[in-house]
């Protein structure tokens, strides 16, 4: 099978996209449907722009339940720590004020204990100043690296963003430090119906002078071509490409998809499109996989199922499968052509998002939940609070609430420790629901109920939505007022009246 197809077309926009960064366009806004190529243009145009000395970083939004807060950010800066074994990163914390290493610290624990801070009723004009001293604190950051290199940072998928990551990137596009930094967003323009503060947010960035947005759409009958001509090696069956371009309508991810298809499954030693190619693209590519052994059908599902990138051992544990089947199973997914090309990172995730929903889908049940099980258990096993949200939404997924209610309270505390309180507030009253359905869970757990009332109510409160803080309020006020100990009951004496600001 001939290898993946090198890039064609999008000269015009791969200009746009230069242009806009050499008259300092903030922001780049990169929109298309499913499967149009968008991680392949930015690539591209970021590939070109590094042979010109500028350092690209990603960071990409996942499909959670669970928003994770700022995780794109923290991905991106994650790379840029890595390179040149530090060096850069500490250099560029030397050059700025003392205080930004204090707070990137908070998005890279690794690198410090940041300055957590916990407890008592914080009002929301203070918590707002420190999230943006937050986000100043990565300004800075990138400032003072562009001194040396120009930067760009690419966040992928924003159609999955939480609020806290949207507005760093707001705050990013608006801030000029003279600094040499691109920041470039993808999205998907088919993505429907979008979270509301996700379409909130695309309606006022597409208003600002900063950003420069770039839309996406299909390729031409002769750039599908040469597309084609690179997936089979060599000229393509003029047939072949008729029936594969009436098809896919330009959509390079379907494309690929059909000619891998017909690859699998030449008539006659000629290669034409599945006669009995089926009418949804979801039952072409569950039926492509299903193609490919035990274990690479094992390894493609809990890919799916994790909805994130996964490491070999990660792979290992979830997929039950040693290591060297492990590696067998990624080879054959890799030359079917079902395995994303990435080689900023040691892990692997399936070619598109459009193939994990669809091998996601076609699983049983129970399969399912098992997988989600594992998974939890796996990212658990990383000691990584940054992974605590998605660890407890695969525990909900696995219908195992006992492990989920010490994730959802550490979910919360890593989506305070960096100003996340829209998403900590999620948590914490998922939390709440957990403590009341297993009371002895939470009291084996540490897991305090009227002290995740409080924290749920500030959380709520901070973010703006003091119309549910009240109504936790009122309901932590009927359980708690008459408490027999009068810590716990002074506590809610007065939290109706408190709480509506």
């Amino acid at each position: 099978m001939a290898g993946l197809a090198g890039f064609v077309g999008r000269e015009r926009e791969l200009s746009r996209l230069r242009q806009a960064r050499g008259e300092g366009a903030r922001m780049l806004l990169v929109v298309g449907d499913a499967g149009v190529g968008k991680t392949r243009f930015v690539g591209e145009g970021m590939r070109r722009a590094a042979a010109a000395g500028l350092v690209p970083t990603w960071g990409r939004c996942l499909p959670l339940a669970g928003r994770l807060p700022l995780l794109p950010v923290a991905d991106a800066l994650d790379q840029l720590s890595r390179l040149d074994r530090g060096r850069l990163l500490e250099e560029a914390l030397q050059l700025a004020p003392a205080w930004v290493r204090a707070e990137v610290e908070r998005l890279l624990p690794r690198l410090g204990p940041g300055r957590v801070e916990e407890g008592g009723r914080r009002g929301e004009r203070g918590e707002m100043w420190r999230r943006e001293r937050l986000f100043s604190a990565v300004a800075e950051l990138l400032g003072a690296m562009s001194q040396r290199l120009p930067v760009g940072v690419v966040v992928e998928d924003v159609h999955w963003a939480d609020t806290a990551t949207l507005d760093c990137l707001t705050y990013l596009a608006r801030t000029d430090r003279g600094a040499a930094v691109t920041l470039v967003v993808t999205c998907r323009g088919d993505e429907a119906p979008l979270d509301r503060h996700v379409a909130e947010w695309l309606a006022q960035v597409r208003g600002s002078d900063a950003v420069e947005e770039i839309r996406l759409g299909p390729l031409s009958r002769d750039e599908a071509t040469q597309q084609i001509a690179g997936l089979v090696g060599g000229p393509p069956p003029p047939r072949l490409v008729d029936d594969l371009y009436a098809r896919a309508e330009g959509n390079p991810f379907f494309t690929e998809q059909l000619t891998a298809a017909a690859q699998a499954d030449p008539v006659a030693s000629e290669l034409r499109a599945p006669v009995r190619l089926p009418g949804r693209l979801a039952d072409l590519l569950v039926a492509r996989a299903g193609r490919c052994g035990d274990d690479g059908r094992a390894l493609l599902a809990a890919l799916a199922v994790a909805g994130r990138p996964l490491t070999e051992a990660q792979l290992s544990a979830i997929a039950c499968l040693d290591v060297a089947a492990v590696r067998a199973g990624l080879r054959e997914l890799a030359a079917a052509r079902l395995l994303a090309e990435d080689g900023l990172e040691a892990a692997y995730r399936p070619r598109h998002a459009l193939l994990a929903e669809a091998v996601a889908a076609a699983l049983l049940p129970g399969e399912r939940v098992a997988l989600h099980g594992r998974t939890a258990a796996a990212l658990e096993a990383e000691g990584d609070d940054a992974l605590a949200a998605e660890v407890a939404g695969h525990w909900a997924a696995a219908d195992r609430a006992a492990e989920e209610l010490p994730a959802r309270v550490a979910a919360a505390q890593a989506a305070e420790r960096v100003f996340g309180y829209a998403e900590a507030a999620v948590q914490l009253q998922r939390a709440v629901e957990l403590c009341q359905r297993l009371p002895a869970v939470a009291v084996t757990s540490g897991a305090e109920l009227p002290r995740l009332y409080v924290r749920a109510m500030d959380a709520l409160e901070i973010c703006g939505d003091g119309e549910h803080a009240s109504v936790l309020a009122e309901e932590a006020f009927s359980q708690f007022a008459d408490h027999p100990d009068p810590a716990t009951a002074r506590s809610f004496t007065c939290a109706p009246r408190c709480s509506g600001g």
